[in-house]
């Protein structure tokens, strides 16, 4: 019987669970020099902003992880391959798991941490770094713990949101900085501007503000998912407001311009704001909230200023 454990790996860091799985596989294969900000600016994964018309926590997960996920990665000079399927009382799942649990163990073999959907109950990205045949169980980290209960191979991919999906971080590359920079604005600028997302339920970019404010007036919206999107966002507009200074200093092809910082920041501050009003604290929460006027008026100004800063960077900076 075969055990492996992979010391040192850390437990995710951060708000976007699955770029904090990536992090922490970084980390401890020894690429610890890309900040937070440069890893969700430069991947796109930073300007990702969906919201549901009930503002439930999904819409921080609500894409096409696949395909998203291969293509930011790329962006940094990740090249990665994945295993994604819908766990829908398949006839062939247990196939399909054992061929997971080969794939899975063969990475840590290698010494490389994998990330996967929901390794514990919480339902998000989390890491698997280590094997026992003996017990036949997945030693994973998540968003929570250090030290979780192991997972079951026979649980493998089952969860309250039934997806096995595994990602395996397979080689790194040098990348063409300015192409990664101009590219990546490129993304948010499209994602900003996108009309329909994969599901009716859920709006991208500028119209996710109207999801986010309807669901506020009709007073039918989720409480634990609202707050918890806010802190997801929170991170992810200070965030952009980063990378756009930092690009502003290291990009010798586009211009950054004072005006769009200063809207970026205003942006960042008034999430900052909102998140302390409104602090994400579990399923124990039962704060009611109040001064939904007050809330709307200030998604409204968020709505008006970043649509303003991503046409900016639409027609000045990237020049589209």
């Amino acid at each position: 019987m075969n055990k492996k454990y992979l010391k040192n790996v850390e437990k995710i860091n951060m708000w976007n669970s699955f770029m904090g799985a990536v992090k922490s596989v970084l980390k401890y294969k020894g690429f610890d020099d890309i900040s937070n900000f440069e890893l969700l600016g430069i991947s796109g994964r930073a300007f990702d902003f969906v919201i549901g018309t009930k503002c439930d926590a999904g819409g921080v997960t609500v894409y096409d992880w696949g395909s998203e996920h291969f293509h930011q990665l790329d962006r940094v000079g990740i090249y990665s391959d994945f295993k994604l399927n819908f766990n829908n009382d398949l006839n062939t799942y247990r196939y399909l798991q054992n061929d997971c649990i080969s794939l899975i163990k063969n990475y840590i073999d290698k010494d490389t941490p994998v990330i996967i959907w929901a390794p514990t109950d919480i339902l998000e990205f989390g890491i698997i770094n280590g094997y026992d045949d003996e017990d036949e169980v997945f030693f994973a980290k998540d968003v929570a713990n250090d030290d979780p209960d192991p997972l079951l191979y026979k649980n493998l991919g089952f969860s309250l949101v039934p997806y096995l999906y595994i990602c395996f971080i397979k080689d790194f590359i040098k990348i063409d900085n300015e192409k990664a920079y101009r590219t990546s604005l490129a993304y948010g600028v499209r994602e900003w501007n996108k009309k329909f997302h994969i599901s009716k339920y859920y709006s991208k970019g500028l119209k996710a503000y109207d999801n986010l404010m309807f669901s506020i007036k009709e007073g039918d919206f989720d409480r634990f998912g609202f707050k918890y999107c806010l802190s997801v966002y929170n991170e992810s507009k200070r965030a952009i407001y980063d990378y756009l200074n930092y690009l502003r200093e290291k990009s010798s092809s586009l211009n950054i311009s004072s005006e769009v910082i200063e809207i970026f920041l205003e942006v960042s501050s008034i999430f900052s704001e909102l998140v302390l009003e409104y602090p994400f604290l579990g399923h124990n929460d039962y704060y009611i909230i109040e001064n939904k006027d007050s809330l709307i008026k200030k998604f409204e100004r968020l709505k008006y200023i970043e649509n303003e800063g991503f046409k900016i960077l639409k027609d000045d900076v990237l020049k589209m």
